[in-house]
Parts: structure tokens; C-alpha cells; sequence
């Protein structure tokens, strides 16, 4: 039987594709899991740098690992890898204002491997 995908206030087929490229690049097997993702308050997130967020999310729930007060952002594409997004100077200025001092995002403008910041997050060795 197909695992049940349930989706709620992020577009379902771009939560899809982050599953399958954690199945794909992580070797997380979720193909074979049960997902939910809910953002809280009734919200609706359009923005492709929460992919990064989400990904950890999952994984973290998966793992059975809590991350702790993280803060994360980039795209991530399906060859695994994890690009920047617009005004990423202003979300890390604004996290420095907030006090979040533990993020993971691609940064420079260079793409990050998801792995790379599955890694960074504590989530797979």
C-alpha cells in the first residue's frame, strides 16, 4: 500500500519532490513512510527557500534527532543539491537581530549538497 502523504499549508508537489530527493540523495527510505507536514497557525509558505526547512524536518522526525533552535533556507533541486534564494542577506541579518545564531543555508552563492547539510544539522554521520 502507498504511504499516506498528507501536506498542509506548503505546495504538495514541491514537499514530494524534497521527500524524494532525501530518499534519492540521503538514502532515507521514506518512500516507505508515513509524512506529514503542517505549517502551524493555518499559514501558507510559497517560498522555495523553505525547501531546505522541510527537508531538515522531515529528516529530524525521521531520525528521531530534535534540532534544537536552527534556523535554515535554500531551494533544493533535484540533483541533491541546495541553491541560495533572494534576499538572503536580509533573512541572515534578521536572524542575527533575532538571536538565531545556528543556521544552514548555501551562502556565497555557491550550492550546497543536501547531505552536506543534513550533516551540518547532526542528522546522518
Amino acid at each position: 500500500a502507498q504511504p499516506r502523504r498528507s501536506i498542509r499549508g506548503l505546495d504538495p508537489t514541491r514537499v514530494n519532490q524534497v521527500i524524494a530527493v532525501l530518499d534519492r540523495h540521503a538514502g532515507l527510505g521514506l518512500y516507505q513512510h508515513e509524512v506529514f507536514v503542517n505549517v502551524v497557525g493555518g499559514w501558507r509558505i510559497d517560498d522555495p527557500g523553505s525547501d531546505l526547512a522541510v527537508a531538515l524536518a522531515i529528516a529530524s522526525s525521521q531520525r528521531d534527532v530534535p534540532l534544537g533552535r536552527l534556523a535554515a533556507f535554500g531551494e533544493v533541486g533535484l540533483a541533491g543539491e541546495v541553491r541560495g534564494i533572494p534576499f538572503e542577506t536580509r533573512r541572515v541579518a534578521e536572524l542575527d537581530r533575532m538571536g538565531v545564531e545556528r543556521r544552514i543555508s548555501p551562502g556565497g552563492g555557491e550550492p550546497m549538497r543536501l547531505v552536506n547539510a543534513l550533516s551540518s544539522a547532526g542528522l546522518v554521520g
